[in-house]
C-alpha cells in the first residue's frame, strides 16, 4: 500500500445518523406515530425511537399513553428501510423472557430492523403505580444484567429466533460507570442521554477501556446521544412552538415563549437543541468529530411532527459529516 492510500485510509469521511424520538406516554395517539413512522422512514432518518412508559412522567395521568411494544409491531409493518426501538424498556415491566419473545417476534417482522434499547428503569411512581417492583439502583442495575443473560438464552434456545441474531442490544443511560460496565460486557451501543459535548469525550474514553477490559475491541459498543430538539424557520415561528410547548412540560406554565426559549437556550446543547436550522446545526456540529455513531432528536410537540421533520431532513441531515479516521 502506497503512502497516499494509507492516507486515505486513515481520513476518511463518515455519516453521522440522525434519529427521532417520540415520547410516547404524553399524548400519543395512532394517527401521530403512523405519520411519524411513514416520514421517518420516507425521508431517510437514520432511526426512530419511542419511549416505554405507562404513564406521563409529569404525572398528567389523563394523557393518551400508546403500549410501547404494540406501536413498535406496527412501527415494523408501517416502516420498510428505517430501525427502530424503545429509549428504552425498563427491564422491571416484563419478565425478560416474555420480552425476549417480544422482541424477536417484532424484528422477524420487520426484516431485522429492531434494536432492543434497554435500561433499569427510573420512575418509581409510575412502578408503584402499576404494582411493578423497583428496587435499589444497584439491585435494578443487577436486575437488568441478568435479564440481558436471559434474553440471549431465549434467543438462542427458541424459535422463531431474530431475524439479526444476536439481536442489537442498546443500554440506555446518563453515563455512570455502573451502566457502562453492563454495556461494555453485554451491549452493541451505549445511548447517553442529554450529554453535554464537554462530557463526551470522557465519557466514551471510560467505555473503551472497559471494552477493553472484558476482552472487547476499544470500539464494540456503538455510541448515541439523545437530546431533545425545538427547531424552527424564523424567530418567530420558534416563540410559537415555545408557547405550545407550555402546554406539554408543567416547569415553563408560568413561563413567556421568549423566557422558555432563554430556559432553554442555556441548556444546549445537551440535553437541549434549540434554534433556527443554522443553530441547530452548530450545535449539533460540536457533537460530530466525538466520535458519536448517531444523534437522536426527541421530539415533545405532537402536532409539529410533520414540520419538524421536514426541517431536520432537509437543512440538518445532509450537515453531519464527521471527518477523521473511520469509527465503528
Amino acid at each position: 500500500m502506497n503512502s497516499s492510500s494509507t492516507e486515505r485510509s486513515l481520513d476518511t469521511e463518515s455519516r453521522v445518523g440522525l434519529g427521532i424520538s417520540i415520547e410516547g406516554q404524553e399524548g400519543l395517539d395512532w394517527a401521530r406515530w403512523r405519520l411519524l413512522c411513514e416520514l421517518s422512514d420516507s425521508l431517510g432518518f437514520d432511526s426512530l425511537w419511542r419511549s416505554d412508559h405507562l404513564m406521563s412522567v409529569f404525572g398528567e395521568v389523563k394523557r393518551d399513553c400508546l403500549e410501547a411494544w404494540t406501536s413498535l409491531a406496527l412501527a415494523a409493518e408501517w416502516t420498510e428501510r428505517v430501525e427502530f426501538g424503545p429509549l428504552v424498556t425498563p427491564i422491571s415491566f416484563r419478565a425478560p423472557a416474555l420480552l425476549a419473545r417480544m422482541a424477536s417476534s417484532v424484528d422477524v417482522l420487520s426484516r431485522g430492523r429492531l434494536v432492543l434499547g434497554l435500561g433499569a428503569g427510573w420512575y418509581q411512581q409510575e412502578h408503584e403505580t402499576f404494582g411493578l417492583p423497583f428496587g435499589t439502583m444497584s439491585a435494578r442495575l443487577t436486575e437488568l444484567e441478568e435479564g440481558i443473560g436471559e434474553i440471549r438464552r431465549v434467543h438462542r434456545d427458541f424459535n422463531p429466533k431474530p431475524a439479526r441474531n444476536p439481536l442489537p442490544i442498546l443500554i440506555g443511560g446518563s453515563g455512570k460507570r455502573l451502566s457502562l460496565g453492563i454495556a461494555a460486557r453485554c451491549a452493541d451501543e451505549y445511548n447517553a442521554d442529554g450529554m453535554k459535548p464537554s462530557e463526551f469525550a470522557t465519557f466514551s474514553e471510560r467505555l473503551s477501556a472497559m471494552c477493553q477490559e472484558v476482552g472487547r475491541p476499544a470500539g464494540a459498543v456503538r455510541r448515541s446521544v439523545t437530546l431533545s430538539v425545538l427547531i424552527a424557520r424564523t424567530e418567530g415561528e420558534l416563540r410559537a412552538k415555545a408557547g405550545e410547548l407550555r402546554k406539554v412540560m408543567p416547569e415553563f406554565d408560568d413561563k413567556s415563549p421568549d423566557d422558555v426559549i432563554e430556559t432553554l437556550r442555556n441548556q444546549t446543547p445537551g440535553p437541549w437543541v434549540v434554534g433556527t436550522a443554522p443553530e441547530v446545526i452548530a450545535h449539533l456540529g460540536q457533537y460530530t468529530p466525538l466520535g458519536v455513531s448517531r444523534l437522536i432528536l426527541g421530539i415533545w410537540l405532537l402536532d409539529d411532527i410533520e414540520d419538524t421533520l421536514n426541517l431536520l431532513a432537509r437543512d440538518v441531515a445532509p450537515t453531519l459529516v464527521r471527518r477523521g479516521p473511520a469509527r465503528r
